[in-house]
């Protein structure tokens, strides 16, 4: 999942936040379905830059949030 979340990233570089935030919930959902901390944190992280971009703070924050508080989680506190 995590060259959706590189692929989301590229995106969002790019300047295309809405396909920025379709890859990353995609990334988001997939590392979700494997359990896969890191790459949650990571795709959330994502998800909250193209949330940001697309002027969703709240909707940002909450995934700012997630991310935050997985990588505390994995001992990885940022």
């Amino acid at each position: 999942m995590q060259i959706l979340t590189h692929l989301s990233q590229v995106a969002l570089l790019a300047g295309d936040a809405q396909r920025a935030l379709d890859l990353g919930l995609d990334s988001l959902a997939g590392s979700r379905r494997f359990d896969d901390r890191w790459a949650i944190a990571m795709a959330a992280t994502t998800v909250g830059h193209a949330r940001m971009a697309e002027g969703q703070v709240e909707r940002a924050r909450t995934a700012f949030d997630e991310a935050a508080k997985v990588f505390h989680d994995i001992g990885n506190p940022l």
